[in-house]
């Protein structure tokens, strides 16, 4: 699994395209957030907060995991042997997590389809 910041071009645009919506979806978990923002780097913390995030968001971890290796989420597969040595690429990868805790931090990428404005007048 390549870094985040080794994705050049349309190999990138394609990643950013298939970890959007994950990505975003993780970053609405309020206090998934603000527990990796203020103890992660705490070492006994880090361990419950991954498998908080392993716990809860499943199906978003999976989706990413399948992005970063180039294969389609059906294709993808990993194991007990595998699976930490990913979810450490992950977490060692500034640029995905600096990435993620902007997307939290900005909201971008979370609200889906168009603002509407409620036209009606007062009464009616």
């Amino acid at each position: 699994m390549k870094k985040l910041s080794e994705y050049k071009d349309e190999e990138a645009i394609e990643i950013l395209a298939d970890i959007l919506d994950p990505v975003a979806t993780i970053a609405m978990d309020k206090g998934l957030v603000e527990d990796i923002r203020n103890n992660f780097s705490k070492g006994e913390h880090r361990i419950r907060i991954i498998s908080r995030a392993l716990k809860t968001h499943k199906k978003e971890i999976f989706t990413i995991l399948a992005a970063l290796e180039r294969v389609p989420v059906e294709e993808y597969h990993c194991n007990m042997a595998t699976l930490p040595a990913q979810i450490l690429n992950i977490l060692n990868d500034k640029d995905l997590m600096e990435y993620f805790l902007s997307s939290a931090e900005t909201g971008e990428g979370i609200s889906s389809g168009s603002a509407t404005e409620n036209t009606e007048a007062d009464g009616q």
